[in-house]
């Protein structure tokens, strides 16, 4: 059996499974990975954060966040 989508492409059923994976990881751990309106960062302590798009910016505008600043893409 494949083990990667290399030698198959994946199924409706796999990817419904992986999708069903990843949101029950979240509601276990308190992270919605399909929110796109919110974004994760890590400090320069090496917490992880997750604030909403409006909260992202202001972090930013007031210099918490810099364009070296480490955030995670979920998608």
């Amino acid at each position: 059996m494949p083990s990667d989508e290399t030698q198959a492409e994946a199924s409706g059923c796999s990817i419904d499974g992986s999708v069903h994976f990843v949101k029950e990881l979240g509601a276990e751990i308190g992270v919605d990975f399909f929110n796109r309106m919110r974004f994760s960062y890590r400090d320069d302590r090496g917490a992880i954060h997750t604030v909403g798009r409006e909260e992202f910016k202001l972090l930013y505008a007031q210099g918490q966040l810099t364009n070296d600043s480490i955030v995670f893409d979920p998608s």
